[in-house]
C-alpha cells in the first residue's frame, strides 16, 4: 500500500479501507464496554490477544 495523495511520509494510505467503503464501518460498543477502563500494561496485552483472536477468525488486523 502506498502513500495517500493527501498524505505525506507520516500519513501511510489505508486504501483497503477506503476501496472497502470505511464510511460503512462502525465501532461495535458491545464487544469492548466490558474492558473500559482498563490499566495501561493490561490494555497492550489484551490487544495482542484480542489480534490473534481475530485473525485466527479470519478477520485482517494490523498491529504496530
Amino acid at each position: 500500500m502506498g502513500e495517500s495523495r493527501r498524505g505525506g511520509a507520516d500519513k501511510v494510505s489505508a486504501t483497503f479501507v477506503i476501496g472497502c467503503g470505511a464510511d460503512t464501518m462502525r465501532l461495535l460498543p458491545d464487544l469492548y464496554e466490558a474492558f473500559n477502563p482498563m490499566p495501561y500494561e493490561e490494555a497492550c496485552d489484551k490487544e495482542v490477544e484480542v489480534g490473534v483472536d481475530l485473525r485466527s477468525a479470519g478477520f485482517g488486523v494490523w498491529q504496530a
